[in-house]
């Protein structure tokens, strides 16, 4: 194992052979027990220029990091550099840490007139006999020493073992009663109470669950794995004969099998549902997402899928006065259990309702909580209104921060910081997206892990309580069609003879149907009927 200074002294090196004119070099950070950085630094007169320089560094590192073996042996352009670091991961010194290798670029830094880039690596010190199958990387946030993953526990002599993405609300109540049944545990962690309550219920485990959760769990030669209830937490999966991949993140698929292949029906997807997908597709020939409230079994030979919950319909009979009181108890108490956290928590605050509530909610149990907004260069001069955003967000931001008193932070991006991101947020979700919008966000979300592992934020709060026009507009919830894919006209306008032969709009509208026939009625009022397809 090499020494965290030997990483960083071998990526100087690596750095000063491929790029010996912009005096490039890496400095390791204060090393932190679990995530060491090393900050890449490139003195230049011109800043933009070396900002820009130093992205282009990442995307090179980034590409070893994810390539295919035979296809990088057949590059005759791979540098130096890439060659180096990629042998770094390969012999298992290095792993890429978060969802992507991390990029900030800007002025700055331990030198004056200085770009820098941080690249988020780290290498791991950990036990590894019996565990190759479950390879992890997480942010710990509950028990930072006693959650560290691959997590095992041994019940009459059986061994299992979890790899877990998310975190468990209810984790005090299961392990109490985990207890009370004499089950024993070494950590303070909800990835051991996960596991155990496995142990105990195996699926029907999954039904006394609350908390945002994908993971994976192995013993005698089974594997089992989940994904929560509404899929806040992604988990993707590729089978071909009896070879089982499950990864959070398409691209270590992608990496294992050596190729990505996109066929007509990837294309179809992108071209007419994108940037939505349809439920359990991904772009990809023969990977898969595992469907929100489903589960899967895997012997070695046979994978078997199952739904362990569904949304129940229900007429609603209480007054409005009681449906105020039961909806602000329900996100009160929502609210209140994301904030168990052993790292310091922030919220997103946007100034708009969603994220006032939850930045309001919050300061009652954190003093001083830490917001964070986003804004962008000469906004005041451009700013337009319109359908998703009325109004400017600053007059509101200031309203929340003076009343609950938040140590607040207001991240400024500029466009040309967009436009250098898209690619890097393309990456990260392994797929095309919404551009400037995944960008933007990428950007907003780098800038609060320099100081916080978790954030708070409004995010779907829309899709739960209305927010978005096609649930109010009758000549929206009225159509025949997904109401936010509107566009599908104009967007076929745009592609070539080929494309327009895969019959792209038929497709969409097949899938448009296929997820009506999913939906639970209560009736067939055009009401309930027209308000339930939004929903």
């Amino acid at each position: 194992m090499l020494s965290y200074q030997q990483i960083s002294s071998e990526i100087s090196r690596l750095l000063a052979q491929a790029y010996p004119d912009y005096g490039v070099y890496a400095n390791a950070l204060p090393q932190d027990a679990q995530y060491p950085c090393f900050l890449i630094q490139s003195i230049a007169t011109d800043i933009q220029d070396a900002s820009c320089f130093l992205v282009s560094i990442t995307e090179y590192i980034t590409l070893s990091c994810i390539i295919a073996d035979d296809t990088l042996n057949g590059m005759e352009q791979l540098t130096n550099m890439q060659l180096g670091v990629l042998n770094l991961l390969r012999q298992g010194y290095l792993s890429v840490s978060d969802r992507s290798i991390s990029v900030r670029a800007g002025t700055g830094g331990q030198e004056k007139n200085c770009a820098y880039i941080e690249l988020q690596c780290f290498y791991e010190d950990v036990r590894t006999d019996q565990m190759e199958e479950l390879p992890m990387i997480q942010e710990a946030i509950i028990d930072l020493k006693g959650g560290m993953q691959p997590l095992e526990y041994t019940y009459q002599d059986i061994t299992y073992r979890i790899i877990f993405n998310g975190e468990i609300y209810n984790m005090n109540e299961l392990k109490k009663h985990l207890i009370d049944l004499g089950f024993h545990f070494y950590s303070q962690s909800d990835s051991e109470v996960l596991l155990v309550s496995f142990i105990a219920y195996k699926e029907k485990c999954l039904n006394m669950l609350d908390g945002i959760f994908s993971f994976v769990i192995s013993y005698e030669n089974k594997i089992f794995a989940c994904r929560d209830h509404l899929g806040v937490k992604p988990l993707f999966y590729y089978l071909k004969d009896d070879d089982l991949v499950i990864s959070s993140e398409i691209k270590a698929i992608l990496m294992y099998i050596g190729k990505c292949v996109v066929d007509k029906t990837g294309i179809k997807e992108l071209l007419g549902l994108g940037p939505s997908l349809s439920p359990g597709s991904t772009l990809y020939k023969d990977i898969y997402s595992l469907r929100p409230a489903h589960y899967l079994w895997f012997d070695g030979e046979h994978l078997m899928i199952e739904r362990y919950w569904s949304l129940q319909k229900k007429a609603h009979l209480k007054s409005y006065e009681e449906t105020v009181q039961d909806v602000r108890f329900l996100v009160n108490k929502s609210i209140q259990r994301q904030l168990l956290s052993d790292v310091p928590i922030s919220c997103m605050l946007s100034g708009g309702l969603d994220s006032s509530i939850i930045t309001a909610i919050s300061s009652q149990y954190v003093n001083h909580i830490s917001t964070y907004s986003i804004d962008y260069l000469d906004q005041d001069k451009y700013f337009q209104p319109y359908d998703y955003q009325l109004t400017k967000d600053s007059d509101y931001i200031d309203l929340m921060v003076n009343r609950y008193h938040s140590h607040h932070n207001n991240v400024v991006l500029s466009q040309k910081n967009l436009i250098i991101f898209l690619k890097q947020s393309l990456m990260a979700r392994d797929a095309p997206g919404m551009a400037d919008i995944d960008s933007s966000f990428l950007l907003f979300c780098k800038e609060i892990k320099r100081n916080h592992k978790v954030v708070l934020s409004g995010e779907c709060a829309d899709e739960i309580f209305g927010g978005y026009p096609w649930f109010y507009k009758k000549e929206l919830y009225s159509l025949d069609s997904f109401p936010w894919i509107r566009d599908i006209d104009q967007r076929l306008e745009l592609l070539n003879e080929n494309i327009k032969k895969l019959n792209i709009k038929e497709y969409v509208q097949s899938k448009y149907y296929q997820s009506l026939n999913e939906i639970d009625y209560l009736d067939q009022s055009f009401y309930d009927t027209n308000k339930r397809k939004m929903i």
